[in-house]
């Protein structure tokens, strides 16, 4: 297009549009649906700011959104700090969120990003809390990166640290948004309370390929000033996957087993499920990974 005719030339890319996701708003009858079986937490880190989502995984990844925190202050600022954001997300971690079956269920893993310039500070949060799921975790932003590493032991911290392959993660967000447009398998619910900053945010990102020394190169570039949406879908997806390949495999069981378990009284309204455990005699097991 630039050499040969002297046109202008703009690689539309592949992009989900925020225009057409706000016209797939829809009400959920409970803050956490009936298809949900399982809830994760991602924990996105800026300067001034933390910012959280809570997302529910049904069948086939099958998800919804349940609910958005931005949670002011100075991530630098300690814990016992009476301002500090990392208070508030302390306070915020037993939430219990109602599934429509009447019982209440809490997220099974945290995800929390280290990778900019609060690492510390991240490691501190998650140390204490890593049996309860909480982990620190660091993007890899290179295509073909495996969408979750193995677990390694940062040992000057004494933290586990995953690897998220935020490439894999976000292509595979656009791709859902853009290509399964009904409910089902890979679906991503839109709820009403999403504004459309939010929405934008979720868009916010684009797959390019142009050529470099006669190869094709793919990246990604922003459409927007501000990702963090895109970034919290990415690391929540990797944290359902954290209670391993198996567990994902069968959440439609898992959904089912819920449904039964409550039909039965196993459930009733009122009672908390904290998703799946995983337990060997004498020690706490992870799915990938042994504290």
């Amino acid at each position: 297009m630039n050499t040969v005719l002297g046109e202008p030339s703009d690689d539309a890319g592949d992009q989900a549009s925020s225009h057409v996701l706000a016209s797939r708003y829809e009400k959920f009858k409970a803050t956490v649906p009936r298809g949900v079986g399982v809830l994760t937490r991602s924990v996105d880190v800026q300067g001034d700011r933390l910012e959280t989502m809570v997302y529910g995984w049904g069948a086939g990844t099958e998800c919804w959104p349940v609910e958005f925190e931005l949670i002011p202050g100075d991530p630098s600022l300690p814990e016992k700090h009476p301002n500090s954001p990392w208070k508030v997300l302390s306070e915020m971690l037993p939430r219990t969120y109602t599934h429509e079956l009447g019982f209440e269920m809490r997220p099974s893993v945290t995800f929390i990003d280290s990778g900019g310039h609060h690492t510390n500070e991240v490691y501190q949060f998650c140390r204490p809390r890593q049996a309860a799921r909480v982990f620190a975790i660091k993007g890899a932003n290179t295509e073909g990166a495996p969408l979750l590493s193995k677990p390694s032991r940062i040992s000057h911290a004494k933290v586990i640290l995953y690897h998220v392959g935020v490439w894999t993660a976000k292509e595979t967000l656009i791709a859902r948004l853009v290509k399964v447009k009904e409910a089902g398998q890979g679906y991503i619910h839109i709820p009403v309370w999403l504004d459309g900053e939010q929405l934008s945010q979720l868009t916010a990102e684009k797959v390019i390929t142009k050529r470099v020394g006669g190869y094709p190169h793919r990246s990604f570039i922003k459409t927007h000033d501000r990702n963090e949406q895109m970034d919290l879908w990415a690391y929540a997806y990797a944290a359902v996957h954290q209670l391993g390949a198996l567990f994902v495999r069968d959440l439609e069981k898992h959904v089912a087993k819920l449904a039964a378990e409550h039909d039965k009284g196993a459930l009733p309204p009122g009672s908390v499920s904290a998703g799946p455990t995983s337990k060997r005699k004498g020690r706490r097991v992870l799915s990938k990974g042994i504290l």
